[in-house]
Parts: structure tokens; C-alpha cells; sequence
């Protein structure tokens, strides 16, 4: 009986210090891009301006790196997040949320939704906020797993003056 009490208290506790494998995750997703036969479809729109184009595997991979992995530390996860683990029996979705402990990180907030019947990722959220000297960029991605990438950039500059940019990156057979 002893036994069965320590080995839970020993689980709890493991559980509690163990983040998901964010960066190994986004890193498989590349892989699997990589080995896909199609291409990345990048499609911008800024005001009234729409543009489409084909994006190089490789300089996709160069986005994802800048904005998401390489504002993530894997080892240091546990020390700038807290964790906060939700389950939405209604919609059958499990919510891991880590936000950022301090204002240092430019990556403030991560939401991942996992379906609670498969356990599968299906999609995940960044929110991340970036500064220059005369603009403040921020930046909401949703992750659709094996699907796309899309980015919405709100810039704001000193005199007050708004833009909004949207950047989805498709790469899965059934997007539109």
C-alpha cells in the first residue's frame, strides 16, 4: 500500500515538472513537411493588396525558426511558462497553456490543442509581441497541424498609425 501511495505521489509530481516536447514537436512537423511532395503556398494580404507566391521549404523552415523556435528554450521551458491544463469535455479538446512568466521573452503565450479522444496536437497558438525603436509588432500564429501556418501581424507605430498583415503558409493537399 505504502508503495502505491509514493509511486503516485511520485507520478503527480513528475507530471507536474514534465512541459510538452513543444520544440521537438514543431521540429517533426518540419521533417514531415520536408518529406511532403508539395509545396508551401504563402498567401499575404496588407490592406487591400493580396499576393500570392511558392515559398522554399528551406526559407519556411528560416520563419518558423525566427518566430517560434528559437523564442523557445527547451531546457529553460519550465523557468519561463506556467502551465495551466484545461479539458473541454463538450468540444473533446485538452488546452496545455503556458504563459510567460516575465516581459523578457518576446514569445508571451502558447496555447495547445490536443483532442481528447485521439490525444492528437490538432492545432496550436503563439502569441508573441516584438519591439524596434519606432514600431511594436504583434503577432498572433495558429499552427494547423499538417495544414498551415497563419500569421496575423499588427504593427503600431509612435504616431498611432495601425497596419494589420496576414501570412498563411498551406502546405497540406487539402487547403484551399
Amino acid at each position: 500500500m505504502l508503495y502505491c501511495i509514493l509511486t503516485l505521489t511520485s507520478c503527480k509530481e513528475s507530471e507536474q515538472e514534465s512541459y510538452f516536447p513543444l520544440t521537438n514537436y514543431i521540429e517533426s512537423e518540419l521533417q514531415s513537411i520536408d518529406s511532403l511532395p508539395v509545396a508551401i503556398i504563402h498567401y499575404k494580404s496588407e490592406g487591400n493588396e493580396l499576393d500570392t507566391l511558392i515559398l522554399e521549404k528551406q526559407e519556411f523552415r528560416k520563419i518558423v525558426h525566427g518566430l517560434i523556435l528559437n523564442s523557445i528554450d527547451s531546457s529553460q521551458f519550465s523557468n519561463q511558462f506556467n502551465e495551466t491544463v484545461m479539458e473541454d469535455v463538450g468540444i473533446g479538446l485538452i488546452t496545455l497553456s503556458y504563459i510567460a512568466k516575465g516581459n523578457e521573452q518576446a514569445l508571451k503565450n502558447i496555447d495547445i490543442y490536443v483532442n481528447s479522444g485521439s490525444s492528437l496536437v490538432k492545432r496550436i497558438y503563439f502569441e508573441r509581441i516584438d519591439f524596434t525603436p519606432t514600431i511594436e509588432i504583434r503577432r498572433k500564429m495558429l499552427w494547423s497541424i499538417g495544414k498551415e501556418l497563419k500569421i496575423t501581424s499588427i504593427l503600431n507605430n509612435k504616431d498611432g498609425i495601425t497596419q494589420t498583415r496576414t501570412d498563411r503558409y498551406t502546405w497540406g493537399i487539402d487547403n484551399e
